[in-house]
């Protein structure tokens, strides 16, 4: 191709149709289905940084179920539109955190449960990627607070109790 990247697999009408494997001028590289040249169905895509990703795709963006398996260890599986965790999913991070619950745009949002390595687990309500609205955090000391919660802070009204007592 003019841009240097290379395809192979089914052509229609000169465009990209159906199976293939194209491998682009950045070294990254895709294997699954197209339409009219832009990725969408099934189809496995890896970038040159070691990220991996296995799902749906449309109109040329992830989308749909999916799996990426990013090269610093995190691993996100769960729903996608326009390339962006959006909806359900599960993300596993590399330092042994844990987060379960709805992204919107690439973020924690609405409801979900983090589990830190530590054993502190929040489980409650996100906004923009933070902790959000009405919540409960068990510290792995035994320190429960049960509140509102702003900007990652127990902020507002809520209960705080101390494993000392």
């Amino acid at each position: 191709m003019a841009n240097g990247d290379m395809y192979e697999g089914r052509w229609q009408n000169g465009m990209a149709d159906g199976w293939g494997k194209k491998i682009f001028s950045c070294k990254d590289m895709h294997e699954g289905y197209y339409k009219e040249d832009k990725r969408c169905g099934f189809g496995l895509y890896s970038w040159m940084n070691g990220d991996r990703y296995g799902g749906g795709w449309k109109n040329g963006r992830m989308d749909g179920k999916g799996v990426k398996i990013m090269a610093n260890g995190d691993v996100y599986n769960g729903l996608w539109s326009e390339d962006k965790a959006q909806g359900w999913g599960v993300k596993i991070f590399a330092c042994g955190d844990r987060h379960e619950g709805f992204y919107d745009q690439d973020k924690r949002h609405r409801y979900g449960v983090y589990t830190w390595d530590s054993g502190d687990r929040y489980e409650g309500f996100w906004e923009h990627g933070r902790m959000s609205g009405c919540g409960i955090k068990n510290m792995a000391n035994g320190d429960v607070y049960d509140g509102e919660w702003a900007e990652d802070k127990a902020d507002g009204w809520g209960v705080k109790v101390f494993a000392n007592g």
